[in-house]
């Protein structure tokens, strides 16, 4: 659950319910908060999942994205 899917994209535009969410990004809100950070971006929520259009227009500002981050957050085997 917490994808950004095409079916999904309208209703989380509005709201996504943080017991939604999954685990490894309610425990990134947690750390940001802990942290002081107002804003994170989540790839898996920004990025519409099984598309073949929105990751390859998305990609193309990853890495000015990345670049200018001031924490990065990396997880794996999720």
């Amino acid at each position: 659950m917490g994808e950004g899917l095409i079916s999904n994209v309208s209703r989380h535009q509005k709201a996504i319910r943080l017991a939604n969410f999954l685990k490894t990004i309610r425990d990134t809100i947690d750390m940001t908060r802990c942290l002081g950070c107002k804003h994170f971006l989540a790839n898996g929520l920004c990025i519409i999942q099984y598309s073949n259009e929105d990751p390859k227009q998305e990609a193309s500002c990853m890495t000015a994205t990345h670049e200018n981050a001031g924490l990065t957050i990396s997880t794996s085997g999720v």
